[in-house]
């Protein structure tokens, strides 16, 4: 054993455990790579959004197409941009664009993005759908031409309503179910003869909410809700309740909380009901701060807040604490607003920021997490003030310490009691632990141990012991690489503080 390791063995009563455990525990690590990850998911309200800064990612940055249908983030970190021409993989460095002719994929128009509770991904395109292979960074198309001998058909939503079942929604042929086990895919239609059967076979999107519950909204037939066996539970056709109106054209569904649900619409805005099918109330550019009756899609933010994608009203982010909209668009004159008015879809990565798809205008952005954790160089000592270029990360530990990684100048240490400040580069510990110069993201065990990820150094731990109040030594340096996905690491969580104890399934010591 290595001197570096007997001191960290001697000093740290965590290692114990992991020796202990050492043929006999797995992983328990959650790695999210993201854009410039920070350490907490920032609480936002209404006030606070009515000046929002909108970044731009286009076909200048990488994108393949700047029409952007489909945003997710991935179980490792990689955000995925599906477009009408390519499907994006960012890393929050480089775009990756994967098409029909290198990867595989049914067709190059990317419509809907999901991964199942497998950590398997699933994308669906103007022609089939797609399973991806990640350990050969491939796709596996399901065509369902092939099984159901009809022509090709855009898939537009894939939801899992079982651990083993998939539900796919298609624009013209019904819906279908894919059963994992096997690969076998069962055709669910509408026959005008039994009323139990789909309600239109043109639908556009699906919700499975809270009790299980399938919600289909279809193109010209209303809503209409299934239980997991699909046994019709109700159907919805006139979603206007002053008028007779069969022909209501549903967009998107989303679960707001116990008993309420918003129905999106194309041209008549949105329609609240609760889980019986019952009208409760509708927004219209009439009553409420809506810019458009056009909505394409609902992103549900971790605040409970509603982003409603609209065509050519920009975005409004409903706030349930007040009950109002705000509305965004497109300002001439501003260039940190929108690209244009014609949002297709948005969604919240885990850092907290905001990524908003434009028709024709490639992607918005809010980096919420760099705008609430912005730190002052000129309230800082000497020692920052010279060193501290671009913060990407920053640590507030239990011995109240300031922690704060730098893209390129190290991890900086600064006790706010003390007014003491300490700079760690790769330089000044030793070039054979690693890279220590772009830290991306820190952490602390319950052993005040600070956990670094780093970009293109992999996993650091800074072993340190108080010695008295307010003193950290610091003992040894201990690199971990991931050696399947890479070494930059993104984000770090803990989970009942058990990772410390069962690191050897996925990273190796050096």
């Amino acid at each position: 054993m290595s001197d570096l390791l007997r001191i960290f063995y001697s000093h740290n009563p965590c290692w114990n455990l992991i020796m202990m455990n050492y043929h006999y525990t797995r992983v328990i690590i959650i790695i999210f790579c993201i854009l410039f990850t920070l350490n907490s998911k920032a609480a936002y309200t209404c006030k606070s959004h009515k000046n929002q800064k909108f970044q731009k990612f286009t076909i200048r940055d990488g994108l393949s197409n700047n029409n952007v249908e489909a945003i997710y983030q991935d179980v490792y970190g990689f955000l995925w941009f599906g477009t009408w021409d390519g499907l994006n993989r960012y890393d929050g460095y480089h775009v990756t664009i994967y098409n029909q002719n290198d990867y595989g994929l049914s067709d190059n128009s990317i419509h809907c993005i999901m991964e199942d509770a497998d950590s398997v991904m699933w994308v669906g395109t103007v022609n089939g759908f797609n399973r991806y292979e990640r350990d050969i960074d491939r796709f596996t198309s399901y065509l369902v031409a092939d099984i159901q001998s009809e022509p090709p058909n855009t898939v537009l939503k894939i939801l899992e309503i079982t651990n083993n079942r998939l539900l796919i929604v298609t624009e013209s042929t019904g819906i279908y179910i894919l059963h994992k086990d096997d690969g076998s895919i069962v055709k669910l239609s509408h026959d005008p003869d039994d009323l139990s059967s789909l309600a239109s076979n043109n639908n556009e999107t699906a919700l499975v909410d809270r009790y299980n519950n399938i919600w289909i909204g279809t193109k010209d037939k209303g809503v209409e809700c299934y239980n997991m066996e699909f046994v019709k539970k109700w159907h919805c056709r006139d979603l206007t309740p002053d008028m007779e109106q069969t022909t209501v054209f549903v967009t998107a569904i989303v679960d707001l909380g116990p008993d309420k649900y918003w129905i999106g619409t194309h041209g008549d805005g949105i329609f609240e009901m609760n889980g019986n099918g019952k009208l409760l109330h509708q927004y219209t550019t009439r009553n409420s701060m809506l810019e458009s009756n056009i909505i394409w899609s609902f992103n549900k933010a971790d605040n409970d807040h509603i982003w409603v994608s609209t065509q050519d009203g920009g975005i409004s982010e409903y706030c349930t604490e007040d009950g109002i909209f705000i509305t965004y668009t497109y300002n001439e004159g501003d260039p940190n607003s929108l690209n244009n008015n014609i949002i297709r879809t948005s969604y919240q990565d885990k850092s907290g920021s905001r990524w908003i798809g434009n028709f024709n205008g490639g992607l918005n952005y809010i980096d919420q997490s760099i705008k609430e954790f912005h730190v002052n160089n000129r309230q800082m000592p000497a020692l920052f003030e010279m060193k501290m270029d671009y913060v990407i990360s920053t640590f507030h530990d239990n011995q109240d310490n300031l922690w704060v990684g730098t893209d390129g100048k190290g991890i900086h240490q600064y006790n706010k009691n003390t007014k003491e400040a300490q700079l760690y580069t790769t330089r000044s510990i030793s070039t054979k632990y690693g890279n220590v110069d772009k830290v991306l993201s820190i952490k602390q065990d319950r052993f005040d141990n600070i956990w670094l990820g780093c970009f293109e150094g992999g996993w650091c731990l800074i072993l340190h012991q108080p010695v008295h109040s307010n003193h950290i030594f610091l003992i040894g340096l201990l690199i971990l690489r991931i050696s399947m996905f890479g070494t930059s690491v993104c984000t770090m969580m803990t989970i009942n503080y058990g990772w410390l104890q069962k690191i050897t399934g996925l990273f190796y010591l050096i």
